[in-house]
């Protein structure tokens, strides 16, 4: 409830379904049917709505074990974005767990250069 009072009003509809769908996963009695109706939402309103991929993929993995589907979303959002952070690490250890090592390492080289820029951009 507090949290609610704090949160700054969403920008848009898209938003708020994001917002709702993280809130959906959180605790032990986690809607995780629910969150993943708002994830499909937002990508149906929004079909290249990166962070709803990225979102949507961790749901597949993590509450479903569906690691192809996880792939999928994750893969479609390093088309809108090639340099996501979470997608290239995530993405790459999925990989890794179904046998495609070679381009999971490739893709945790990518993520740590990202990495080490980023970090370089802070320091100037």
């Amino acid at each position: 409830e507090q949290d609610e009072k704090l949160r700054l009003p969403c920008l848009d509809k898209m938003d708020e379904l994001i917002f709702e769908a993280g809130k959906l996963l959180e605790g032990v009695d986690a809607d995780v049917a629910a969150a993943e109706q708002r994830y499909r939402e937002v990508l149906k309103a929004e079909p290249d709505h990166v962070v709803a991929m990225e979102g949507l993929a961790v749901l597949l993995r993590d509450y479903y074990q569906d690691l192809l589907g996880a792939e999928h979303m994750f893969r479609s959002a390093l088309k809108e974005n090639q340099w996501l952070f979470r997608s290239l690490s995530d993405l790459g250890d999925i990989l890794k767990v179904t046998g495609r090592g070679d381009e999971g390492k490739k893709l945790h080289k990518k993520w740590r250069r990202v990495r080490d820029r980023l970090k370089e951009l802070e320091d100037e």
